[in-house]
């Protein structure tokens, strides 16, 4: 018995791509941490302890890239993050009450530079950064 190939026909799968997940970005001051330390006695060494809490004004930015932003996901675990994002919003000087420099960094995993921004307005800086952001996710 002889079985013939089929020739001449196209099978074709079908499978659904899978939405690629929104780029993650973890959002943080650019100040310092604060770090303190307690030696152990007895031991001969120290607990160490970092902190850097999350200031109201980190707070706005956050809601900002909710809001401006739906391309990109916050997160507040670092290690669940595809960029970090720096922002230093300088408290409002006497002299110059009403000029902020809202500045905003972005950086990969590795810590290098890939865009930074400053803008009067939190709303703009948040704007271009998400732009840069929706560039590197369509990479």
């Amino acid at each position: 018995m002889k079985i013939a190939p089929a020739s001449g026909l196209l099978f074709l799968l079908v499978v659904p791509l899978a939405a690629a997940d929104p780029p993650r970005i973890f959002i943080t001051d650019a100040s310092s941490v604060q770090v303190s330390a307690e030696p152990l006695p007895g031991q001969g060494h120290a607990l160490i302890e970092s902190t850097q809490g999350v200031s109201s004004r980190n707070l706005v930015v956050m809601n900002r890239f909710v809001e401006l932003c739906p391309s990109v996901k916050v997160t507040g675990n670092i290690e669940k993050a595809d960029y970090i994002v720096r922002v230093r919003r300088p408290e409002p000087s006497p002299f110059t009450p009403f000029v902020k420099g809202n500045q905003i960094a972005i950086f990969n995993l590795d810590e290098d530079l890939i865009y930074s921004t400053s803008a009067s307005y939190v709303k703009k800086a948040v704007k271009q950064a998400c732009g840069e952001l929706e560039r590197l996710s369509g990479e």
